[in-house]
């Protein structure tokens, strides 16, 4: 089926850590297939995620409203693509690429969509890590080793962050992203994020403490707990400064979150804390990473973002207990 084909439409997630978590499948893809030409149909917000990866030769950005998914699937018809897989889940990206008129499209079965495809793929992978969802639509086999995503960053991006942000080359630096997309019920308390960071200092390493613009009033109020050998860069940074910085750092400790994916992307230790979401399904990937997750409990694809049990849950996960894995990782790996 690919062999012959010259123009794949990748139809990507609308979330930072999906995204990064469908990397591993597509670096396979175009591994196995490097002649053919990946264009990544994605929302504006994650375009610069996409510029920073290697195995996609084009990102396209389309509004996700009703006009706009006309538009784009109006632009792509005109575009000849052989095939378009299919990430998401949803009606909507299913729509495009039918509208689009692309012959072959392939996905998972869900929201009365399966008209729209012409090739269906079954999920295989329900007990398994969320990154053989994308292998299984791609086709693409896996071996061990091969489940890291990857991104590139450019040396100016790195300098530029590095005078921005004064940060030297022969200090030790560590991120801590207390934040999470999901609000309350993903994140760990701040007061325990505090503790990791004076902790932290106390091993001689600064502290770098990263979230998003409607973040900054929880980053501040870990930094101003942790002294002046920490930074409050929240909202400071554009997502290639944001991988840019992490990159840098040789420990992040966050939630489970984007910024736990984008972490392990770019070669940042991590540790990840889990409260009643579901390490084995989104957990960080690669070897560098480790997850604390709390004990005895059932866990869930789907938390709301008030639960009051997702964040009692969190809150059982005592701070001496990130402390060990920080000390194991920073002992041991790598």
């Amino acid at each position: 089926m690919i062999e012959k084909c010259q123009k794949v439409l990748l139809c990507g997630t609308n979330w930072l850590g999906d995204s990064i978590i469908s990397m591993p499948a597509i670096q396979l893809f175009k591994k196995k297939y490097p002649t053919v030409k990946t264009s990544m149909l994605v929302k504006p917000a994650l375009k610069d995620i996409w510029d920073m990866h290697s195995a996609i030769d084009e990102v396209i950005t389309y509004l996700p409203d009703k006009k706009g998914t006309f538009a784009i699937a109006s632009l792509l018809r005109k575009q000849s693509f052989d095939i378009a897989f299919i990430f998401p889940n949803s009606f909507r990206s299913a729509v495009i690429p039918y509208v689009a008129k692309i012959k072959q499209r392939r996905g998972m079965v869900g929201k009365w969509r399966s008209l729209m495809l012409t090739d269906i793929v079954n999920n295989n992978s329900d007990k398994q890590h969320q990154v053989y969802e994308y292998m299984n639509i791609l086709d693409v086999p896996c071996r061990s080793g091969e489940l890291v995503p990857s991104l590139e960053i450019t040396s100016e991006v790195i300098d530029s962050v590095q005078k921005r942000f004064l940060l030297k080359n022969e200090n030790r630096y560590a991120a801590i992203i207390p934040g999470a997309a999901r609000g309350d019920s993903k994140r760990w308390p701040t007061e325990y994020f505090a503790e990791i960071g004076q902790y932290l200092i106390k091993q001689g390493i600064e502290l770098l403490i990263l979230g998003s613009p409607g973040e900054s009033q929880l980053c501040q109020m870990v930094a101003d707990s942790c002294g002046n050998l920490a930074v409050n860069l929240a909202g400071k940074t554009s997502l290639p400064d944001f991988a840019a910085v992490l990159s840098l750092c040789e420990l992040t400790v966050c939630n489970d979150s984007g910024g736990m994916h984008l972490a392990s992307a770019v070669g940042s230790k991590v540790i990840a804390i889990f409260g009643l979401t579901d390490p084995i399904k989104t957990g960080p990937l690669g070897e560098n990473c480790k997850v604390v997750a709390a004990e005895g409990v059932e866990v869930s694809r789907d938390i709301s973002r008030s639960s009051e049990r997702a964040t009692d849950c969190l809150r059982s996960i005592k701070p001496e207990k990130v402390k060990e894995e920080i000390e194991f990782v920073l002992r041991v790996v790598g």
